[in-house]
């Protein structure tokens, strides 16, 4: 600690040294035709004697100083326009502003739709390794964002089913709540199964963030692998978006995106909802049938009967935006609620169910606060939440996959699932909030700071069997994070870096019951410290390298250390991960006439320690840390787009994850250096897509073929059993086809999609069969003001 204290202080005094000078200044700000800043041109000032270089910034400024007496010549360009000199006469000791306005090019990209000027791509030319995800192409898809995220280099999604399952996302290998999730830069956690990327829609989005490594510690996460941030700000825009779906498995959804905004009166009301329904009654095939006495009879193939999944959402804001006291202040309120009913356990298909289900209703308030001043920026939340969710194991019956069922006998107190019928209600309540400040002392040098905390209250009852006794007494957690970070750019922009460091303090109070069903109260009290830091180099003729490094930390989620009283077993002794995460990589676009194309790579590396991975015992099972586990891989992707009409993209990943303890519990671990199990290794995207327009009758067509290969991986440790005769996730290419319609200037949208047109089988997370062939079609009509 002490050799990096001395070379952080070593790098603030390094690059705290500002320029200051009674000279010559040349200044401006860089714009397109519509008047949006086009950040990162390219700019020269030459004379007799010298060539200075820059590139405008995030807001498309840029600035030359010290710059001696005579004429020179000042040159901006940017990709996609026109080239802008201007002969500049140096004459005395003053500030020249000049404002550059670029026009688009006519000779080499006239066909071509230029977006460096977004906010998605001002994020992706930043020195974090992140992926943006404009969700504008997708929104007349039938589409949730777990499908969107899942064709993005680097990420993973296992799910055990359709619409509203459960599923587990890996970013760069790591997975599970080691990635965290924000709205707009609010944090999902323990929302509960109503809020979750798998029933959220697209047409609710403007973009999806994906930090992969290092988390901006503006979010304020413990993060270990990376975070998700879905961007849904329409600032000063009265817009409708609404939309509908059907298709197979009787799926039916909805979702309405409304705001009226009164930019100049300074106000806006906001209203989101979707509502999600399917039967998920996919065929599945060589399914176990069993009689009554559990003895097994035949294999069969047969359609899923009891996996209807329902959900909804609601949710008003009202605010003020650009008033004196602030920049934005709005509340909102919130209402969700779903019910999940379950054909088998999520991590076999050996137990059947036809009455077992789930229901969540949630219910969050909260308030936001934002104002920029000349040198200081500030950004506050406070977010109050309501969730239960309910458990009912109250059926007499015993079903197997034929649809059979039989009734138990009078004396027994057995449920589907459980030794004895439940209806266990689990109640959280939860409260967080974050301040934010940043502080510009100087243009290349700023400080950002935030802090943020998460309570957590949680206490549950079983209306039904009144001899389980979990949450009878509630139990608490305490989450603290404080950041500070200190970020510095070179005179011509084309460097740029961010230090920084993060506290962590965790506390709980733990109830749980010993086997003879008595309270034992555990404490839990931690502080932990870890540091990074992110830099990018950009070169001419738009190519950048990123580099970053984090010592990260994870705190142990709610379900993991308490359990969820039902499948979750508590386990009070679980420790934060621990992981040094190291991100490296670089990404150019080069364009020739009608053509522009764009490649990057990234290698990753991550060491975590006490790494949590649940161990299932049978339905159940618990969260365990195994000591250390390695994390290499590589991702690549590229892109190219010929005019407006023929668009192709695809990307693949390889990540290999070991277990490198020599040594379990004192004894020599079998497992070490083996392949962790259940998680994918190798797995590539591909898209291609064609468009034209009938422009006399205004309408707009568009087609897409889209696959999606994962290669086969072991469900179980690769060491242990016969290697021919083990359990193996088969490989699988899985193909979709995307019809788009759009007229009117995109006020009216039809669009079908064909998923897994070949009816591949489809195989995921504990080898649990996934829905074949499917057919949708979506109306979808957007209005903006």
């Amino acid at each position: 600690m002490k050799h990096f204290s001395a070379r952080y202080i070593l790098l603030l005094l390094l690059f705290s040294i500002a320029l200051v000078s009674n000279a010559q200044y040349v200044k401006g700000k860089v714009v397109d035709g519509s008047n949006n800043v086009l950040p990162f041109a390219d700019i020269s000032i030459s004379g007799e004697g010298f060539l200075l270089t820059t590139l405008s910034d995030s807001i498309g400024t840029y600035n030359f100083d010290n710059l001696p007496k005579g004429v020179c010549t000042l040159s901006v360009h940017y990709l996609g326009y026109e080239r802008f000199e201007r002969t500049i006469s140096i004459t005395e000791k003053k500030t020249y502003t000049i404002n550059v306005t670029l026009t688009s090019s006519t000779n080499v990209l006239q066909e071509l739709e230029v977006v460096g000027q977004s906010d998605e791509q001002m994020l992706k030319s930043s020195a974090y390794a992140v992926d943006v995800i404009a969700t504008k192409a997708y929104k007349n898809l039938t589409v949730d964002l777990n499908q969107l995220l899942n064709k993005t280099a680097g990420i993973h999604i296992r799910s055990v089913g359709g619409l509203g399952s459960a599923f587990n996302l890996s970013l760069n290998g790591l997975s599970g709540n080691r990635i965290r999730y924000f709205v707009d830069g609010i944090p999902m956690e323990n929302l509960g199964t109503s809020l979750s990327l798998n029933n959220y829609p697209v047409n609710l989005v403007k973009s999806i963030e994906v930090y992969k490594g290092v988390v901006p510690i503006e979010l304020s996460a413990d993060a270990l692998g990376g975070a998700i941030n879905i961007v849904s700000d329409y600032k000063g825009k009265t817009f409708l978006d609404a939309s509908y779906s059907f298709g197979s498995f009787n799926t039916h959804q909805i979702a309405l995106n409304a705001q009226y905004s009164q930019p100049n009166k300074g106000y806006f009301i906001t209203l989101n909802a979707f509502f999600n329904h399917s039967d998920n009654n996919y065929w599945m095939d060589d399914l176990p049938v069993y009689d009554e006495l559990g003895n097994k009879v035949n294999n069969i193939s047969i359609q899923r009967f009891h996996d209807q999944y329902t959900s909804g959402m609601v949710r008003f804001r009202i605010g003020l935006l650009d008033k004196v006291f602030a920049d934005e202040l709005s509340l909102s309120v919130m209402g969700a609620l779903n019910r999940n009913n379950y054909q088998h356990p999520n991590n076999n298909i050996k137990l059947t169910f036809g009455d077992y289900h789930t229901k969540n209703q949630t219910l969050s308030a909260q308030a936001l606060y934002k104002k920029s001043f000349k040198k200081i920026k500030i950004k506050a939340y406070t977010q109050w939440s309501n969730v239960v969710e309910s458990v009912v194991d109250t059926s007499q019956k015993k079903y197997n996959w034929a649809g059979v069922y039989w009734w138990r006998d009078a004396s027994s107190s057995r449920g589907e699932l459980n030794e004895r019928r439940s209806l266990f209600v689990l109640n959280d309540k939860l409260i967080n909030s974050s301040l934010q400040l940043s502080y510009k002392i100087h243009p290349r040098h700023q400080v950002n700071w935030a802090v943020h905390q998460n309570f957590l209250y949680r206490e549950g009852k079983d209306k039904v069997d009144a001899l389980r006794r979990s949450f009878t007494t509630p139990s608490t957690l305490h989450k603290n994070l404080m950041s500070l970070g200190y970020s510095i750019n070179t005179k011509n922009k084309r460097l740029e870096a961010t230090v920084f460091g993060k506290g962590y303090w965790f506390n709980a109070h733990i109830i749980t019951q010993d086997y003879t069903n008595n309270d034992v109260e555990n404490t839990v009290n931690n502080f932990l410290g870890g540091y990074g830091i992110v830099g990018t180099y950009r070169l001419p003729k738009k190519m950048q390298f990123k580099l970053s490094y984090e010592k990260a930390y994870r705190l142990p989620e709610t379900y993991e250390i308490l359990g969820d009283g039902i499948y979750i077993r508590p386990n009070p002794a679980l420790l934060p991960e621990a992981s040094h995460n190291i991100n490296f990589g670089f990404n150019t676009s080069p364009t020739i006439p009608l053509f522009q194309f764009h490649y990057e790579c990234n290698f990753f590396y991550r060491n975590a320690q006490n790494y949590i991975r649940f161990v299932p015992l049978g339905p159940f099972g618990s969260y365990e840390n195994i000591n250390n586990v390695g994390v290499i891989g590589v991702e690549m992707g590229g892109a190219v787009h010929y005019k407006k009409t023929v668009s192709l993209s695809l990307n693949a990943t390889y990540q290999h994850l070991t277990d490198e303890s020599p040594f379990d519990e004192g004894l020599p671990n079998v497992n070490y250096q083996s392949r962790v199990p259940n998680i994918p290794y190798l797995f590539s995207n591909i898209r291609l897509g064609y468009h034209f327009d009938l422009k006399t009758k205004d309408l707009q067509f568009a087609i897409f073929w889209s696959g999606r290969y994962v290669h086969q991986f072991y469900l179980t440790w690769e060491k242990l059993g016969n290697a021919t005769t083990k359990n193996v996730i088969p490989s699988q290419f899985i193909q979709d086809l995307n019809l788009e319609c759009s007229w009117k200037k995109g006020k009216y949208n039809l669009a079908a999609s064909l998923n897994n047109f070949t009816n591949t089988k489809a195989y995921d997370n504990f080898n649990i069969q996934k829905p074949g062939i499917a057919f949708y079609v979506k109306l979808r009509c957007f209005f903006l003001k």
